[in-house]
């Protein structure tokens, strides 16, 4: 039984929305100061994708990479 609801070709765009909308920044290679000093939003990006790419793939959802999105800014 599979549960996803996006595939895997949607995740880094979907990833790119959430970021971008969390760190209300939209240009991939601007240096984002209050996270680290040589923190783009391309690396937060990755860093989600990663995130999501690591959980199990039968749950993947436009909700868990949102959610894996503001994790990532948090952290």
């Amino acid at each position: 039984m599979n549960l996803s609801t996006i595939t895997t070709q949607d995740i880094i765009p979907e990833a790119t929305k959430a970021i971008e909308r969390y760190t209300k920044r939209s240009d991939p290679h601007v240096t984002l100061f209050r996270y680290d000093t040589h923190i783009s939003v391309d690396d937060l990006v990755m860093d989600t994708v990663e995130k999501v790419v690591k959980a199990n793939p039968q749950y993947l959802t436009k909700t868990y990479v949102w959610l894996a999105a503001k994790s990532v800014c948090i952290n």
